[in-house]
């Protein structure tokens, strides 16, 4: 047994042995681990960018980022993602000790801790360690990352059969009651008819809920509708598509992050962008 397994023998962690092999030179410096387990309520595209605000504050706080999977209503997309590849350590059913306050990790001064954070039931413990993160530069190196790591494996599941393909993407489902973030069909009507005005016409297809409103609105373009599609679908639909025109929703922006096409963003977003995006204004 080396030093560092000896070391955490008989801790809380089950079975350190295994984790500790696939430690990485850099990461062999640190001192302490931090695993965060998602909202079981959340979808996909806030799961994700929690996913990517937690390896920020793993960067800043020099602790070593312990891989859980997504879970609840966007366990499905565990391995559609393959975030899991990004990461030499994985939680894999570790024991951890429960972080109670941003303190614990702040004033710690043993090491070797695996500590795990619910951000179902202490959210407010998460954003105040990612308040001092400085997000804007570093957010942008992570998606590259991703993109550059994991993305011909999105384009290998391409949908389309051929070229110029522009999606819209019409968030509806769960922003009910949530009217600062619905756009309507009318605001996507304009950005389309403005694409094809100045660059030539589009494939089009419209990707939403079930509970889409009339989308009669673009019969002119002739659409397709995508809203009979799973999400696992419409995103392979989103990353693969020439042009995306986005809703404020995690879900288009995780289709910015990980596409290989041009993205519109909306004017209501709120999320972290190059600043090479287009904004869509009608």
């Amino acid at each position: 047994m080396d030093k560092m397994e000896e070391k955490y023998s008989g801790s809380s962690l089950d079975g350190p042995a295994d984790i500790f092999d696939r430690i990485t030179e850099k990461e062999a410096k640190m001192k302490n681990y931090l695993c965060v387990g998602y909202d079981e309520g959340a979808r996909i595209g806030h799961q994700t960018n929690n996913y990517f605000s937690f390896l920020l504050i793993c960067n800043f706080y020099n602790l070593i980022p312990v891989y859980s999977p997504f879970s609840g209503r966007s366990s499905h997309f565990e391995h559609v993602l393959s975030f899991n590849t990004m990461h030499s350590l994985n939680y894999e059913n570790k024991s951890s000790i429960n972080i109670n306050s941003a303190d614990d990790i702040l004033n710690q001064k043993n090491e070797g801790i695996l500590y795990r954070l619910d951000l179902g039931k202490n959210s407010s413990i998460f954003n105040q360690l990612l308040k001092p993160v400085p997000k804007k530069d570093s957010i942008f190196k992570l998606y590259q990352q991703h993109k550059e790591t994991l993305s011909s494996k999105y384009y290998e599941k391409n949908p389309y059969k051929e070229n110029k393909n522009l999606i819209v993407h019409i968030r509806r489902g769960d922003a009910v009651g949530m009217e600062s973030r619905i756009l309507g069909v009318e605001y996507f009507h304009g950005i389309v008819k403005k694409i094809f005005e100045n660059d030539g016409e589009y494939n089009l297809y419209i990707a939403s809920e079930p509970n889409l409103e009339d989308v009669s609105i673009f019969k002119e373009f002739n659409p397709t509708i995508l809203t009979h599609k799973t999400d696992t679908e419409t995103f392979y639909h989103m990353v693969n598509a020439d042009v995306v025109v986005g809703s404020p929703s995690g879900f288009s922006h995780l289709s910015y992050i990980l596409g290989r096409g041009e993205y519109y963003r909306s004017p209501k977003d709120w999320f972290y962008y190059d600043k090479d995006v287009k904004i869509a204004y009608k």
